[in-house]
């Protein structure tokens, strides 16, 4: 394929990925949208190392979404008792 077709598959697999992610971002988390990208560029990158296309991944330089670490968070004493206790079975809740 000429290069010039190759260059305008690339912009719009980029446009569409763009406008795609905007409206998954509405029933998806970052995370999972950032895997669907990372998925796309490897297929892409692997379809180059093939010589299958003429370029990488056109969507390589869409910068993923920023995900905030959620604080790390450790069982309190009570919690690993009452956890051990459901694990053995010696404990109910009422709740």
């Amino acid at each position: 394929m000429p290069i010039e077709w190759d260059n305008l598959i690339a912009n719009e697999v980029n446009n569409t990925w763009v406008k795609y992610r905007s409206e998954r971002l509405k029933s998806a988390s970052n995370k999972t949208v950032n895997n669907e990208q990372g998925f796309i560029v490897a297929v892409y990158n692997k379809l180059y190392d093939l010589d299958e296309t003429s370029y990488s991944s056109p969507i390589n330089k869409v910068k993923k979404i920023k995900i905030t670490q959620k604080r790390l968070r450790y069982l309190s004493d009570d919690e690993i008792t009452r956890l051990l206790g459901v694990l053995e079975g010696k404990y109910f809740d009422c709740h």
